[in-house]
């Protein structure tokens, strides 16, 4: 049982890491079993630590990468990672093609550049149609490309295609910042985009924001299909439902030991409904429609300071929509 992680970019220089001896196995089992510290070793003489179950084995398979993202295995079994660069709006993101493992050394011998001078590239996806042609996709800051994929190659072999574009733009992190990531999901023959909010917590002008898209794998009959999720950085689709993670509004309030409070769920989302199954990370906390009302109008700066999370309260139905 195995699982990739993305690299603690926010703390040290990006390394992709392994779990075991295989990437993007199932990890239902390994996720019940209890969490033991794992002490990762890295070739410039820093270490840390990650909490895992106990028997799982983790190793640096990369390092020297920048602000890595997302994993996806292409077709022909190699490994490609979206790398930011840092945590600005920039043109320097890049994914890379990993291949020839090496089960002695327990890395990665080739490291390509595939696609570089992308803007902030947080997700990548393949998917074969039904003529057989297999396509990369990738989602950047203001549009969603794909490529024609072929086996083997170290650069894309066609021009992108353009499928859909995005607003690019928002309020600094001083004001609790943009949502500039983009995560692709594909299931049930359908292409499923998230698009984070323009703000901390506010009235969009533009309908695709603080939403997840669905569409065919060519772009078309694109749709709502999810709204009022601040930021759905993390997409899965399994049996049948789309699984999304959703951050919360920051800067509620200063309880936490290391930040202000915020909070984070866990949703699968079928057509028609969702459920919160996740509570929050951190208390107090208040929901985004909540706080944006409480914005639009007076008030004492301790009002909600102390709510639940909405949805905990009986007859209350979350403000998150899906189509």
């Amino acid at each position: 049982m195995t699982f990739a992680l993305a690299s603690l970019a926010r703390t040290l220089a990006a390394t992709a890491l392994l779990c075991g001896g295989a990437i993007f196995a199932d990890t239902a089992h390994a996720a019940a079993a209890p969490l033991t510290p794992h002490p990762v070793k890295l070739d410039d003489g820093r270490s840390f630590s990650l909490n895992l179950p106990a028997n799982l084995e983790i190793v640096p398979v990369v390092q020297g990468l920048k602000r890595v993202r997302f994993f996806a295995r292409s077709p022909d079994g190699r490994v490609f990672v979206t790398d930011m660069q840092n945590l600005s709006d920039n043109k320097l993101g890049r994914v890379y093609a990993l291949d020839g493992w090496d089960e002695k050394t327990e890395r990665y011998s080739k490291v390509s550049v595939y696609l570089d001078k992308q803007r902030n590239p947080n997700s990548v996806a393949f998917h074969t149609d039904a003529a057989g042609q297999s396509w990369l996709y990738l989602a950047n800051t203001d549009k969603l490309l794909r490529y024609r994929y072929r086996s083997g190659d170290l650069k894309p072999s066609s021009e992108p295609e353009v499928l859909a574009s995005f607003p690019d733009y928002g309020l600094s992190y001083k004001y609790g910042g943009w949502h500039l990531t983009r995560t692709l999901a594909f299931g049930g023959g359908k292409l499923y985009v998230s698009v984070g909010s323009s703000c901390n917590a506010c009235v969009e002008k533009e309908d695709v924001r603080a939403a997840i898209l669905q569409m065919n794998p060519d772009g078309s009959q694109r749709r709502i299909y999810a709204r009022g999720l601040r930021n759905a950085v993390g997409l899965l689709y399994r049996d049948g439902k789309l699984y999304a993670t959703n951050q919360g509004s920051d800067h509620l309030a200063t309880r936490s030991p290391t930040k202000p409070c915020s909070w984070s769920t866990m949703a699968p989302i079928t057509a028609g409904r969702i459920a919160i199954t996740a509570t929050a990370r951190s208390r107090p906390i208040r929901s985004f429609r909540a706080r944006a009302a409480a914005r639009a109008r007076p008030r004492p700066s301790r009002i909600s300071r102390r709510m639940r999370p909405r949805w905990a309260w009986p007859g209350f139905r979350p403000a998150i929509k899906a189509s």
